[in-house]
């Protein structure tokens, strides 16, 4: 498991360019903290895990954006308390059923974390060459 330190945040409202997609993530900024996490994917893997240093997290996003035509993804962000074990699928992101630069929110229910992790569960590359995915944590 290789830890990474979340990036803090600024207490204005920022954009976060996910392959030419805009995310809006003003409510990460309004926060005061949070994290952002990013990585491509290419083939089924596990990102690094995001250690949550400042505060932990309750309320997560995830955002896919393919390069070409991605044939089909399936990406989740799962969150853990102790960063090893337990690691629970919180939102899942897929082509079929969430579409290319979308933003997907785990809105009303909370999942109180101190670690999460992006995992590619499938992906069929088609005429594209990786899907850009970016995971974000709020207080």
């Amino acid at each position: 498991m290789v830890a990474t330190t979340p990036t803090p945040m600024p207490s204005t409202p920022i954009e976060l360019e996910a392959a030419g997609a805009a995310i809006a993530l003003a409510a990460v900024a309004a926060a005061g903290t949070g994290s952002v996490a990013s990585v491509a994917f290419t083939a089924i893997a596990t990102s690094d895990v995001v250690e949550l240093t400042r505060a932990a997290c309750k309320s997560f996003g995830l955002c896919c954006t393919e390069d070409g035509t991605v044939t089909s993804w399936d990406i989740r962000l799962e969150v853990s308390l102790d960063g090893t074990n337990g690691w629970t699928a919180v939102l899942t992101h897929t082509r079929a059923g969430t579409g290319s630069d979308v933003t997907i929110f785990t809105e009303e229910k909370l999942y109180p974390s101190k670690y999460y992790r992006l995992r590619c569960e499938a992906i069929t590359l088609g005429g594209g060459t990786g899907v850009n995915v970016v995971g974000i944590g709020l207080p």
